[in-house]
Formats: C-alpha cells, structure tokens, sequence
C-alpha cells in the first residue's frame, strides 16, 4: 500500500476534474504540468492538494497556497507529523537506503558490471522518484523516470534495459511489481559482431601505442570468448600447455575474488597463434599472477575505457553514435565493447561450423537459445554465390 505524503494537482482536464501527482525538477514543481497516462499535459486550471492514509483510508486535504515551493515544504512537514504520529515503521525499506543495498549486493556476489548498472539506475530514478518508501514507489514515478531518460538523449532500447534493472531492483526488495507499465518498445537489431577490418585495425592500433596489454586483452576476448570480467581475472594457472586449452574457473584470492557465471567452470581450446602469444606475454611478465594485471598486480579494471580510448587515439570511433558526438575525451564510441569480440568469437564457431552445443559450452551459456542469439546472419555479400547457385525453376 502506497503510504507516502504525495503533493498531488487536483485539476480540470478534457476528461474532468482528476489529479494527478506533480512533476518536479530539480526540486522545483512546475505548476499545472503532470503526466498523464505517460505523457507530459499542461492543465493550469487546479489546486495543489496532499494524498495521505489515515489508517486504510486514503484522505485528500486541500493545501492553502498557490505557492509551489510553499506547496513542498508543506508536503514535507505533514510526512514528518505523520511520522510522529504513526511512528516510523521498521518493515518498510527507504528507498535510498535500499538502493544502497542493493549495488553493495551485487558487489559481493563480484557481479561487478551488475553494480555498475544498478548504481546509474538508482541514481536516475531517486533524482526523479518523489517516494520515499520502496513501498510507495507508483507507476507515475516510472512514466518520469522513462520521460528523464528521453531527455537525456537514451534510446528507447537503452531505456527498456533501464526500465528492466529498475524492475529487478524492486523485485529484490520484495515488491509486487504488478503495477510497473510496460518497458517501451524498440526496434530490434541485429547483434553487432567486428569484421576482420576492424579487428586488424584495433589489433594495428594496440601495436602502434605500444599497449601489449590491449592487445592481449583483445585476443583473450576475440579468440576465447572471454567476458570481460573472466578476461580481467585470467591467470596464467587457467591455461593448460600440453592440452592448449583454458579453464574459465573462480577465484579466491587474498587481494581479489571471481565467481563464473552461473557458477560453471568450462574448458576452452587455445588457438596455436594465441598460446604462443600467451607464452611470449607471460616470458616478458615472469612475476605476475593476472595475464592482464595492473602495475600493482591487481585485476585491471579499466579494459572497456582503455579500448575506448585507443579507439578514439586511432581515429576508428564510427562518427554516429551517441557517444561520438561528445566532446574531447568524453568522445568514447559506443561500437567498441569488449563484448563484442565475445559475439564475433560465437558468430565465428558457429559459420564456421562448429555445432551449436559445442559452441553453447565454449561460451559457458546456460541455454541454447542465448547461444543462437549471438549469431548474426551472414551479409548479402556472404550469400551471394549461394544465392547464384540455387536452381529457382
């Protein structure tokens, strides 16, 4: 049950007389504007009123002023009355607190993109939440929150993957999320993999900055199927020479900790040219632990914005993404993820034959279907001479 103190605009719309929870930015109302189903809709015709529960029952109260800011600081003081009164119950979790809770979570189960994530959702929905229980959490907060990130410049994709950590943050605090609205629809395309083009020119670029590390990183990713987290943690006690293979397996170290996901060691053959690579790697390293460790012997943890920016340095951002038409270093294209190679790797084995199950256990996927969703269809070019082949008639 929502029990929150909400400042609500009672106004005339073509529909009748209906409220409507205020918009606020930046901590200021903007007086006679809502969201209506969703969309923004100016009604200047209204009157600020306070939702509250009195026990089960919901009461709405007049506020006697025209003043916004007055408006706020008297929602502000019936939610603590009402606080006073009823006493602060210990079931209910604040909000911000729970959002704390939740990112440390994610950060000692090591699900580390995962904290990430959760901590910019977080963030972008308490700026524009006006709850202050998760509880009280309602479906106009969300419309706002899809309406903040549309004005931030996301994509409608960018914000369903928002809209569905959202949910899943709320479903870790035990709320029935029934009342969530749909995530917006968006075109689906067709997953990205590197060309052979773009590999070599990354690969160039790594060799003329003089970034083995980079290189290394690219190789781990490209030819093993690494994620980012296990390329990261990769030590030279994974690989097996005799056998040329590499274990994707946790770790329990004293200065760092990785569990795989799923919580699946798998073995995955070393091509010839990357063992040899490896080998040359680890002779120039005799000391370290991590195949791609930092100068204090530590998981590196900036591979994504190193390859970024040896990206940007080699003059190979694509000049049409979001990320492109930011300024300076801010310029990081957003074409250029390390899972990416991990798609062309899984797009490799399976044009190249190597059969879905074996392919799904390379990858360490849970189901085929994932597996089969990383691979992209061959180009119009590819098909040509198949195409021609065929007798139509």
């Amino acid at each position: 049950m929502n029990k929150a103190t909400t400042l609500i605009w009672y106004c005339k719309t073509p529909r009748g007389w209906r409220r409507f929870p205020v918009i606020e930015e930046n901590g200021r109302v903007k007086v006679g504007h809502v969201l209506d189903h969703g969309e923004e809709a100016h009604y200047p015709q209204g009157r600020f009123e306070l939702r509250q529960y009195k026990g089960r029952r919901l009461v709405y109260s007049a506020v006697k002023t025209t003043d916004p800011l007055m408006a706020v600081i008297e929602r502000r003081k019936q939610a603590r009355v009402a606080l006073i009164r009823g006493g602060v119950e210990e079931s209910r979790k604040l909000l911000r607190k729970a959002a704390t809770l939740y990112v440390a979570d994610c950060i000692n189960r090591k699900a580390m993109v995962a904290a990430k994530q959760a901590r910019i959702v977080t963030e972008a929905f308490l700026h524009v939440c006006n709850a202050t229980y998760v509880d009280a959490v309602n479906a106009e907060d969300v419309f706002r929150f899809h309406k903040a990130l549309r004005a931030k410049g996301n994509s409608e994709r960018t914000i369903a993957n928002k809209h569905q950590r959202l949910k899943t943050w709320l479903r870790w605090c035990k709320v029935d999320t029934a009342f969530l609205p749909p995530a917006p629809s968006y075109e689906e395309g067709l997953p990205t993999i590197y060309e052979p083009e773009e590999v070599g020119a990354i690969r160039r670029a790594a060799v003329d900055a003089g970034d083995g590390q980079m290189l290394m990183c690219v190789d781990l990713c490209l030819k093993l199927g690494l994620r980012e987290q296990e390329a990261m943690h990769a030590e030279w006690a994974d690989i097996r020479t005799t056998s040329r293979e590499f274990r994707v397996q946790g770790k329990i170290r004293k200065e760092w900790r990785f569990a795989v996901k799923d919580k699946e060691q798998r073995d995955v053959p070393v091509p010839v040219d990357l063992l040899q690579s490896l080998l040359a790697w680890q002779g120039l390293h005799p000391d370290s632990v991590l195949i791609l460790g930092n100068k204090h012997g530590l998981p590196e943890g900036h591979l994504l914005r190193k390859l970024k920016t040896l990206a940007r340095h080699a003059g190979l951002n694509c000049g049409r993404c979001e990320g492109c038409q930011r300024k300076g270093s801010f310029a990081e294209c957003e074409e250029w993820t390390l899972h990416r190679f991990r798609r062309t790797y899984v797009t490799g084995l399976l044009r190249n034959g190597c059969d879905a199950r074996t392919v799904q256990a390379f990858a360490g996927h849970s189901d085929l279907e994932t597996t089969l969703r990383y691979l992209r269809p061959a180009s119009t070019g590819q098909s040509q001479d198949l195409v021609n082949s065929i007798r139509w008639g």
